[in-house]
């Protein structure tokens, strides 16, 4: 929906040498609502990466939050996963992979926010 403003006009009497003369101004309405047109952003996506610090690091993917819970698959150094919630709780992050739904511990997936590129 448009949003409008008019300005109405107003008249005023000018007197120049002895001569009187009338000017009436208007205007039309003007769209207030004009946007520029914006390329639309791209939805951001959530991801971890996993960052042990060593060249040939390894994190457990586990069943559950805890170090007793069951290991479920191994992840490599620079791994991509995505997160299942928005923060972490209590050091551990809820995981999905490709195939696997699972739990890693926080401190060795940081989470980052990237443009996703539409096809």
């Amino acid at each position: 929906m448009a949003l409008f403003a008019a300005w109405v006009g107003f008249a005023c009497t000018l007197t120049a040498q002895g001569q009187q003369a009338t000017a009436i101004h208007a205007a039309l309405p003007v769209n207030l609502s004009d946007k520029t047109p914006t390329q639309e952003t791209p939805p951001m996506r959530r991801l971890c990466q996993v960052k042990t610090g060593f060249a040939e690091g390894r994190l457990n993917l586990r069943a559950c939050s805890g170090l007793a819970c069951s290991v479920l698959a191994v992840m490599d150094e620079g791994e991509i996963l995505t997160p299942i919630q928005p923060q972490p709780i209590d050091g551990w992050l809820e995981v999905q992979t490709d195939s696997l739904h699972g739990w890693v511990n926080s401190n060795y997936c940081p989470m980052k926010e990237i443009n996703e590129v539409k096809k």
